[in-house]
């Protein structure tokens, strides 16, 4: 019983996952897979949910905390502005990939930088902000690709 119970949850998902890649490739949907669990899933949450006690524990009051929280979230007001430059600029003849990899670099860098060393509050919020970037470009070009690929 139990086994049959598991299988009929599971054989929609991997049916699923077979025709994905059966239509795009692998390599497509371990794109997607790792842009939207690990980026927008597990880099997003740890980004809102570790701004507050790395600032907290800056000493930072409650309005600077707003002014570079505010910082942090900007590049998601500039994903228009991003997808235009990566339309009309391509990096290495790619339109997307070069992108993805260079905001992702970025807000690796960015992560290693708070992580590692002693930074002001306000260089905080720049590297808060570069880790935006990297989070709303990979959103934004990965939901490009497939709308590409879809139509």
């Amino acid at each position: 019983m139990r086994r049959r119970v598991a299988s009929a949850l599971c054989d929609p998902v991997v049916n699923y996952k077979n025709r994905l890649i059966g239509n795009f490739g692998w390599q497509f949907t371990l794109m997607m897979a790792s842009a939207y669990f690990g980026v927008k899933g597990a880099l997003y949450s740890f980004n809102g949910l570790a701004m507050l006690p790395y600032y907290k524990g800056k000493g930072v009051s409650g309005t600077d905390y707003q002014l570079y929280s505010s910082i942090a979230r900007a590049p998601f007001s500039m994903k228009a502005l991003f997808g235009a430059v990566s339309d009309a600029v391509p990096f290495f003849g790619y339109h997307k990939a070069s992108y993805i990899v260079f905001s992702s670099i970025l807000g690796s860098l960015a992560y290693v930088v708070l992580g590692s060393f002693w930074v002001s509050a306000s260089t905080a919020a720049l590297l808060f902000f570069a880790i935006g970037v990297e989070l709303a470009v990979v959103d934004l070009l990965c939901e490009g690709k497939y709308a590409e690929l879809m139509k």
